[in-house]
C-alpha cells in the first residue's frame, strides 16, 4: 500500500464525540499504515474540496457523518460508509454504521428499573430524528418486558428555545406519576428536563430519575444534579466503519445496517448513583487497554491504573463494560491478530508478538478457543474470501 493512502472522514461539527470517533478510525488505519484526513463542514458541505482531495491523494474510502448525501460522482470513485448519519444523509448501497438503539434502551430500562420504579416516560429529541423514535420504541418494549408501564412520551418537535421548552416540560413532568423513571433521547434533551424539574419543584431522583445518552462529560457533570448517561462506544464504532471500508475495497459482502454496542451506563446523581470517580477509572482503563493491550499489558497493570483493589476493579469494570478486564484485553488482542492474519503473510510468531502474546503456543491455543480455527486456518479462510 502506498504511503499516501488515506481515508476521508466527513462531518458537520466538532466536539468530544468526534474526537472519540476519529480515534477509532485512526486506530484501524494505523494498523494498515493509512492516514486519516478529517474535514468539518459546519454549513453547506464544500464538495469541491473533497473532489480536489480525491484527485490529489490515493483515497481508499470515505466515512461520512454529513446530514446530506454525497454527489454521485464522489460516490462512484471509492467505497463510502455512513457513520451515525441522519436519514437525510443515508445513501442507497452504502453501509450504515450506528450505535445499537435497542441495546441502549435496554441499558436505560435496566438502570431505571433497578430503582424499584414501575412508571416510566420518554423525552424525544427536539428535532424529529428517527434514532429518537427508534430508542423510544425499544424502550417501550423493554419496559413492557420488565412489567413496567411507559406512562407518557414528551415531544415538542423543532422547539429548542428554552423559553418555550421549559414551561412545556415543567407542566409535563409535574403530571407524571411519581416516582417515575425518564429516559431522555440524549444528554442535550436531558439537561432541559432537569431544569424543568427544578422549575416545577419535582425532586430528582426521588420523584423523577433521569438518564440520557452520549455521556458528554461537560454536560453531565455540570448539570444539577449530575446526569446519569449511557456512553456509546464511538471508538469501536469508528473502528468498525474503517474495517467496513477495507472489506468493501476487497469486494467482500457487508451488511447494510451495522451496529455497535455502548460501553455501559455512567451512573450519577440523577439516578441516585454516586460512582462518577469509579466510572472515570473504568473509562481510563478501557483507554489503556485499547492503546497498550498488544504491548503486553496485563490485568494487574489495568488494576493499578484504576487505583483500587483487584476485586473492586473487576466489579466496576464489568458493571460498565459487561466484560472482565482480561476479556477486554483479549478482545483487543484478537482484533489485532485477525487484522494482521488477514492482511499480511508474516510468520505466526510475529503475529503473536505484535498482538501481545508472550508465546506462540499460548497464542495458537487461545485463538482456537475463541474462533474454533487455528491462526493458520483463519488466514487461509480469510485469503479464500478475499
Amino acid at each position: 500500500m502506498t504511503a499516501d493512502a488515506v481515508v476521508l472522514a466527513l462531518h458537520s461539527y466538532r466536539n468530544d464525540i468526534l474526537d472519540s470517533q476519529l480515534a477509532g478510525l485512526r486506530r484501524y488505519c494505523m494498523q494498515r499504515k493509512w492516514d486519516v484526513i478529517d474535514y468539518c463542514f459546519p454549513g453547506v458541505p464544500d464538495f469541491g474540496r473533497v473532489r480536489r482531495m480525491l484527485k490529489a491523494r490515493n483515497v481508499l474510502g470515505i466515512v461520512t457523518s454529513l446530514p446530506v448525501p454525497l454527489p454521485k460522482d464522489i460516490l462512484s470513485r471509492q467505497p463510502v460508509v455512513c457513520f451515525d448519519c441522519e436519514v437525510s444523509g443515508l445513501m442507497d448501497g452504502c453501509p450504515d454504521v450506528r450505535h445499537d438503539a435497542a441495546y441502549t434502551a435496554q441499558l436505560a430500562a435496566r438502570e431505571l428499573s433497578s430503582l424499584s420504579i414501575r412508571n416510566f416516560a420518554y423525552v424525544h429529541a427536539a428535532s424529529a430524528l428517527y434514532w429518537s423514535e427508534t430508542r423510544c420504541a425499544a424502550f417501550r418494549r423493554e419496559i413492557a418486558a420488565r412489567g413496567g408501564v411507559l406512562s407518557s412520551v414528551f415531544s415538542l418537535p423543532g422547539v429548542c428555545d428554552r423559553r418555550r421548552l421549559l414551561p412545556a416540560l415543567a407542566r409535563w413532568v409535574s403530571g407524571l406519576p411519581k416516582p417515575c423513571g425518564v429516559f431522555a433521547a440524549n444528554d442535550e434533551t436531558a439537561v432541559p428536563l432537569l431544569c424543568a424539574c427544578a422549575k416545577a419543584g419535582v425532586r430528582v431522583p426521588r420523584d423523577v430519575a433521569v438518564i440520557g445518552v452520549d455521556d458528554n462529560q461537560l454536560v453531565c457533570t455540570s448539570s444539577r444534579p449530575s446526569l446519569s448517561s449511557i456512553a456509546p462506544d464511538w471508538d469501536a464504532g469508528a473502528f468498525m466503519a474503517a474495517s467496513t471500508i477495507d472489506r468493501l475495497r476487497k469486494g467482500r459482502t457487508v451488511g447494510m445496517r451495522l451496529t455497535f454496542r455502548p460501553l455501559g451506563v455512567i451512573g450519577r446523581e440523577s439516578t441516585a448513583r454516586t460512582s462518577e470517580v469509579v466510572n472515570a477509572r473504568v473509562v481510563k482503563a478501557v483507554d489503556a487497554i485499547r492503546s497498550r493491550a498488544c504491548e503486553g499489558l496485563k490485568a494487574r497493570d489495568v488494576v493499578e491504573i484504576m487505583g483500587c483493589s483487584r476485586r473492586l476493579a473487576e466489579l466496576r469494570f464489568r458493571e460498565v463494560t459487561g466484560k472482565s478486564i482480561l476479556e477486554e484485553i483479549r478482545r483487543v488482542r484478537y482484533e489485532n491478530a485477525r487484522l494482521i492474519l488477514s492482511q499480511t503473510d508474516v510468520p505466526m510468531d510475529v503475529v503473536a508478538n505484535r498482538s501481545g502474546w508472550a508465546s506462540l503456543p499460548s497464542f495458537c491455543r487461545e485463538f482456537k478457543e475463541l474462533t474454533g480455527l487455528t491462526p493458520a486456518e483463519w488466514r487461509r479462510k480469510s485469503s479464500s474470501e478475499a
